[in-house]
């Protein structure tokens, strides 16, 4: 019953999440529930539903909550990860400069650890899911035109396509998107004749299935890398 009434809550919008967040807090409270029908990844999906409905803070509560569990290594672990790095992005969001950085990189590296325990087990449906969730926190940070920054998110994302090959991910375009964004951070952080190598040996055979409009972007990024190193 009370699994039901929790998922009715959470198709309800803002007040249902927010309702479904304190139905199971007077669960636990009143301990009415048995354990059968309050399984840990019901805070959880509260918070999933609590972040694509713009309270992050609704969403920290529940994560933290399924945290304390001590939940099993599995693919609830590495969504609760995926959370909680969408959590900390939302927290950065009023930060500037080198102090939005390094939170912003923090909340890179929770995804990274729910990459690495998806990628490591039965759960490599979810590295595409988590490279999405990563590149969506990561990339406000190539508006700092920083050296430094582009230094930080090439090292993210070399990992991130990494364990997008490991579990061979069959999104070719997804693939050579993150591709050029790796060669374009290269390029920001001073490395531009590495981000041409890197193109050449890595993005020619991702583009043979790529739409046409992937295509010309990484015609244009290498023409522009070549014209660089040449002047």
């Amino acid at each position: 019953m009370l699994q039901r009434g929790l998922t009715s809550l959470l198709g309800e919008g803002v007040v249902g999440i927010e309702a479904a967040a304190a139905l199971l807090d007077r669960a636990e409270h009143s301990h009415s529930a048995k354990p059968e029908a309050l399984p840990p990844e019901a805070r959880l999906l509260v918070a999933e539903r609590c972040l694509d409905a713009g309270r992050p803070e609704l969403a920290r509560a529940s994560v933290d909550k399924f945290l304390g569990t001590r939940p099993a290594q599995n693919q609830f672990l590495a969504r609760a990860y995926f959370v909680v790095g969408r959590v900390l992005a939302a927290e950065a969001g009023g930060l500037r400069g080198s102090d939005r950085r390094t939170a912003v990189l923090a909340a890179v590296a929770q995804v990274e650890r729910g990459i690495a325990l998806a990628g490591g087990g039965k759960y490599s449906f979810l590295v595409h899911n988590g490279s999405v969730v990563l590149w969506s926190i990561a990339r406000p940070l190539l508006s700092q035109r920083s050296a430094d920054a582009a230094s930080s998110l090439a090292e993210v994302l070399e990992r991130t396509l990494s364990a997008l090959g490991a579990v061979g991910e069959t999104d070719a375009s997804w693939r050579l998107h993150l591709t050029m964004e790796l060669a374009r951070c290269l390029e920001m952080a001073g490395r531009g004749k590495e981000a041409a190598a890197m193109l050449a040996k890595d993005a020619s055979p991702l583009a043979a299935d790529a739409p046409p409009r992937l295509k010309l972007q990484l015609c244009a990024l290498q023409a522009r890398l070549l014209a660089e190193d040449s002047a």
